[in-house]
């Protein structure tokens, strides 16, 4: 009996582009990759703190997201797009006791799941490539805080909330 659930299933999914291509106006399904740089413009370059004659750094260096989209067609340059994203973004944090000769550094990352909602313009460049600007709402979910343990120095990391929302914005290329 499980064989041919499982046969049916994979006949349906076989079926399922064919399907779906007699829809006058589809959702298109896809998946997404983008590198995560920092920029002094929109305040996410290096934080400094200078505490009791000690100096702490924090540097963000190159992160990722990829995930799932959905999007759905409204007018020919005009869309609608949501999904779920992973996040990493990457950090240095740095140690300098001024008064010594004492110092550390330690990497660390911020694990986070975002839910996008943006409107797209996207323009036709050729047969099969796209330019696409985006903007739109994102709610972000932080995984934990960070606690750590480097050279003799804790350090912890500890979240305001397990959730936010946020401004997004993005341009891209895309291969259809």
């Amino acid at each position: 009996m499980l064989k041919w659930i499982f046969t049916l299933f994979c006949i349906s999914l076989l079926l399922l582009p064919t399907l779906s291509s007699a829809q006058d106006d589809p959702m298109i399904v896809g998946f997404q990759f983008r590198p995560i740089f920092k920029n002094k413009f929109f305040n996410s370059g290096n934080t400094d703190l200078i505490q009791n004659n000690v100096n702490f750094t924090i540097a963000p260096k190159l992160g990722y997201s990829w995930g799932m989209v959905i999007r759905k067609q409204f007018a020919s340059k005009l869309s609608f797009e949501g999904g779920i994203n992973y996040l990493k973004r990457k950090y240095i944090f740095g140690v300098d006791d001024l008064d010594s000769s004492f110092a550390t550094t330690a990497e660390f990352a911020i694990v986070e799941y975002e839910i996008p909602l943006s409107a797209m313009v996207h323009v036709r460049l050729g047969e099969r490539i796209y330019m696409n600007n985006s903007a739109g709402l994102s709610l972000n979910m932080f995984k934990r805080s960070e606690v750590e343990y480097v050279d003799d120095v804790y350090y912890t990391f500890i979240r305001k909330s397990w959730m936010n929302f946020a401004l997004i914005a993005n341009i891209g290329w895309e291969y259809r």
